[in-house]
């Protein structure tokens, strides 16, 4: 749980600030896919820390719910990762230009 809260103020602290300022100030769009996935850590968090009992039959409880919640946050931020290594091969002979 502690590492969660961890987590949880990582994003909201550092990452999630970052992401939308990449995508509003220096135009990269892909930097939408870091900004989604942290706040789907900001909003499946509470149902780590404030675990709650079975619910429909004994079938989802808070726990599950955030390991459902973790299926989004790796496909979003694996998207951002893919689109980030794009985005910095297209760039690479500007900045190898600029270092000469």
């Amino acid at each position: 749980m502690k590492v969660c809260i961890a987590g949880l103020a990582g994003a909201i602290i550092l990452f999630l600030p970052w992401g939308v300022y990449m995508w509003i100030k220096k135009n990269r769009r892909y930097c939408l896919w870091a900004s989604t996935s942290m706040l789907l850590v900001i909003l499946g968090c509470p149902l780590e820390i404030f675990d709650f009992a079975p619910l429909l039959n004994r079938t989802f409880d808070g726990h599950s719910l955030w390991h459902f919640f973790g299926n989004g946050i790796a496909f979003s931020f694996s998207m951002f990762i893919v689109k980030d290594f794009e985005w910095h091969v297209e760039n690479i002979d500007g900045v190898i230009k600029r270092e000469m």
